[in-house]
């Protein structure tokens, strides 16, 4: 009876298990779709202040093949395919080692994602902001050169 009893209950630890780690690849295959978007359309770089999170960084990581931009949380990579924490060589370079973020970051990437895209947005506008102004000054300057010269 109590061989029964424990063999159920290792029976559905390990159904729980393999749940979770379904779930897990759902999440991760959810905040990929998502992060690989902006990563294709900012500029590597590009870097964020999250509460909980702290930095993340656009980055632009190169192998003997090629390239490919990723969202990072100290240093690792927001990927989906492989598993959080694990390692991987982006084109199969020995020498391009990539780092996959731990669950915990996914999960807190996940929970924060309208906060992400918000404060990437200002970020974006500071930008583009600085830009304006820098294009302004120049301008003035230079009008102020030709000005003189006549």
């Amino acid at each position: 009876m109590k061989k029964d009893l424990l063999r159920n209950m290792l029976k559905e630890l390990y159904e729980k298990s393999e749940e979770k780690e379904r779930l897990i690849k759902d999440l991760q295959h959810l905040v990929c779709g998502v992060l690989d978007e902006i990563a294709g359309n900012l500029p590597a770089g590009t870097q964020i202040q999250m509460p909980i999170i702290g930095t993340v960084d656009i980055k632009r990581f190169t192998s003997n093949v090629g390239s490919k931009k990723w969202l990072t949380v100290k240093g690792a990579v927001l990927e989906c395919g492989y598993p959080p924490e694990s390692t991987f060589c982006l084109h199969g370079d020995s020498k391009c080692l990539i780092t996959v973020a731990s669950l915990s970051t996914f999960l807190s990437i996940a929970n924060q994602l309208p906060t992400l895209i918000k404060k990437l947005q200002e970020r974006e506008e500071w930008t583009s902001n600085l830009i304006r102004q820098g294009i302004e000054n120049v301008t003035q300057f230079s009008m102020e050169t030709d000005n003189s010269e006549t």
